[in-house]
């Protein structure tokens, strides 16, 4: 770690609780609101490790301060004693400590070598996530004070994957917020304009462009859920709406599904799912670059045996909760309307604002609407590789159900 790297474990200032406030802290939570906080003391700039106080002064721990953002504080440990935030040793621990998890569940292993190595909030490491891919890491930062510290994170998760490629990508959501101004790219290859990797999650073959794709580059926390669908697809005509690298089509169709038809808006993500089936060897796939709610218009309705739909995030901050309600539910509306008389849907949000709750009564609207009674199986979330720490659940973003669709 550089000079300049270690003076940014200096804190420049402190952040003073209001009282009421301080439970959470204690209790584990690493938010901090802009709302909770006093008093700012000192001229921490965006970035800065700040002491956390209690309203009578005394120090909490301390955390990473956003000046431009609602999440002021990102807290990041309650170690009081000495003057610095030793960010640079704990953060190594907790790759450590996230990667030791992993192997404890059997991640990675002879079936797949692509897995979530850092979840953000659930690995003590706010602001960052992390995706193992084959013999690459994709890292994605939603904290201006891990995006300054990028070179330090990627020398940590490099000597513990012995990764050939690291890509550093920004999260686009937070980075006005946060003011994240960098530009993804490749660790030591400046002049890389796209990053192929290849990687097997439950025995299939991906290929995916780290630098031109969503999020990391490949929907990890969905695998649990990808099996679900490929032991559930046999003899089935499958739908698979927002098919992104593939995942869902391509296990419906190695778990003998008579024929899946996927969609995707995305003109590169449809390539490289078609790329990835022919790999793969399945042959049974249609692959359509349109609109999904287009292409659902223009199909018969009970045409499938399942449809999935696993659409992006369309709610991102509780301002938006009205707007993207309505568009979840036309959505899923459709859909069901989709599915034969008896016939399986799955439907997910990755909305985090948006909780179970909500989305099982938008569900129930949706059903209504679509003139259909759901009948839920199951609730479906992440898979096992990405944790969430009880005490802040709102991280706890994917949430879905395996329901089975009748005429009212």
């Amino acid at each position: 770690m550089s000079k300049e790297d270690s003076n940014l474990d200096s804190p420049s200032g402190s952040v003073v609780l209001k009282r009421g406030r301080l439970k959470p802290v204690y209790a584990g939570h690493p938010w901090i609101f802009s709302g909770a906080i006093k008093s700012v003391q000192g001229e921490p700039e965006a970035g800065a490790p700040v002491w956390v106080l209690n309203p009578d002064g005394a120090r909490i721990g301390w955390g990473f301060y956003s000046p431009t953002s609602a999440l002021r504080v990102r807290f990041w440990g309650f170690e009081t004693k000495n003057n610095n935030a030793i960010f640079s040793a704990i953060f190594r621990q907790r790759v450590k400590t996230a990667f030791a998890r992993r192997k404890a569940l059997g991640i990675p292993n002879q079936e797949t070598n692509g897995y979530r190595l850092l979840h953000g909030e659930g690995d003590l490491v706010p602001g960052c996530t992390a995706d193992v891919l084959g013999d690459s890491v994709s890292i994605r930062y939603g904290s201006i004070a891990l995006w300054q510290r990028r070179s330090f994170i990627a020398d940590v998760v490099r000597e513990e994957t012995q990764a050939k490629y690291i890509a550093q990508l920004v999260d686009p959501q937070v980075a006005d917020e946060e003011g994240i101004y960098g530009i993804n790219h490749v660790v030591n290859e400046p002049d890389m304009d796209r990053c192929l990797v290849t990687f097997l999650e439950s025995g299939i073959g991906y290929e995916t462009d780290l630098l031109n794709a969503q999020k990391t580059g490949h929907y990890t926390d969905q695998r649990d859920n990808r099996l679900k669908i490929r032991a559930l697809s046999k003899g089935k005509r499958v739908l698979d709406l927002c098919t992104n690298t593939g995942g869902f089509a391509l296990n419906a169709a190695a778990g003998g599904a008579e024929s899946v038809v996927a969609v995707d808006s995305s003109a590169p993500a449809i390539l490289r799912a078609r790329r990835n089936a022919k790999e793969n060897n399945l042959q049974n796939i249609s692959f359509v670059h349109e609109d999904i709610m287009r292409v659902m218009s223009d199909q018969d309705n009970e045409s499938f045996g399942l449809v999935i739909l696993d659409p992006p995030k369309l709610i991102k901050s509780r301002r938006h909760m009205e707007q993207g309600e309505k568009k979840y539910q036309s959505l899923n509306a459709r859909a069901m309307q989709m599915v034969r008389a008896g016939g399986l849907f799955v439907s997910f949000s990755c909305s985090g604002v948006f909780d179970e709750t909500r989305f099982l009564r938008m569900l129930s609207r949706a059903a209504e609407s679509a003139g259909s009674r759901l009948h839920v199986h199951s609730t479906m979330s992440v898979g096992i590789d990405h944790p969430f720490m009880v005490q802040a659940p709102e991280s706890n973003y994917l949430k879905g159900i395996l329901g089975s669709v009748v005429p009212r």
